[in-house]
């Protein structure tokens, strides 16, 4: 998997023991940034009419997808907005409490810019 590092280092998404995505972060695109875009993304689906427990299914669903793509196919530097997708996805699911934000297997990791 291609790690996309920012000027601030950056934040890696797992999922039932599998790195399934990694951002950079810089200034300006900090964890709250990315947890602004998933609180958004939860609630313009319930104005939608999709209730909690469809939103859960379908981003434990889409977690799923990620981790068998990421084990049949090579990354590429276009995975980018894949990488914000699976994020988004994980955010929400950790909103919903379903998943640890700092769990054993499942999580976030935010590594910071090794600096000299």
């Amino acid at each position: 998997m291609i790690l996309f590092e920012g000027s601030d280092g950056l934040l890696c998404g797992y999922y039932k023991n599998e790195l399934i995505c990694s951002v950079p972060l810089t200034k300006h695109k900090n964890i709250d940034y990315y947890k602004k875009i998933s609180n958004s993304v939860m609630i313009d689906a319930l104005r939608g009419n999709h209730s909690i427990c469809s939103q859960i299914l379908l981003w434990k669903d889409a977690m799923e997808k990620m981790i068998i793509y990421k084990k049949n196919y090579l990354p590429r530097c276009s995975d980018r907005e894949l990488n914000k997708y699976c994020l988004t996805g994980l955010l929400c699911l950790i909103k919903f409490t379903v998943i640890d934000e700092d769990g054993d297997s499942e999580g976030l990791l935010i590594c910071e810019k090794y600096r000299r």
